[in-house]
């Protein structure tokens, strides 16, 4: 549970914010609908196609619109919709899931369109940070790297010094009779 990312926010119509996350966690965007008879509830990223990564309707969560990238990984906090919940968690974040997330609502469900056509009540832009580590990874390992060539060319350098100073060959050793 402590993966778990909790975001205790105002909820405010058309509401935007900024939430941070660290690749591998998961995290709750929160979205409070305020509709005692929600039919449908739609989350979407609009730079993906398709730019759906949740939708819920008849009662059930409706994979056929979804972004492949989300499929497994994302869930209403509450299934049973009380109290207008509509917060969705969103499970092991990478740094394909940074962007903006929008939470509609409709209390009409639409059979003809997947698509929910009301501002949005939440804007999220989700920031997946961490990759940092990463980078500093491979900058460690091209300092060893180099680290480890200069060490080698002063090695050499000696090596060759000492063969100089002692002509080129290591002494002779005689063995008795």
């Amino acid at each position: 549970m402590d993966k778990l990312v909790f975001l205790l926010v105002l909820l405010s119509q058309a509401a935007s914010d900024v939430v941070r996350v660290k690749p591998g966690d998961d995290v709750i965007l929160p979205c409070q609908a305020g509709e005692a008879s929600i039919r449908a509830v739609e989350w979407s990223r609009p730079d993906l196609q398709p730019e759906y990564v949740f939708l819920y309707k008849s009662r059930l969560s409706d994979p056929t619109y979804q972004h492949p990238s989300f499929k497994g990984r994302v869930q209403l906090v509450d299934r049973e919709l009380k109290d207008g919940d509509v917060s969705l968690i969103l499970k092991n974040v990478s740094s394909n899931d940074a962007g903006t997330y929008e939470c509609r609502v409709a209390a009409s469900e639409s059979s003809e369109k997947a698509v929910i056509e009301t501002e949005p009540i939440r804007i999220y832009q989700l920031e997946v940070s961490g990759e940092f580590v990463e980078v500093s990874v491979s900058v460690c390992h091209v300092v060893a790297a180099v680290y480890s060539m200069l060490i080698l060319r002063v090695k050499h350098e000696e090596y060759r010094r000492y063969r100089r100073v002692n002509g080129g060959c290591s002494t002779v050793h005689s063995f008795p009779d």
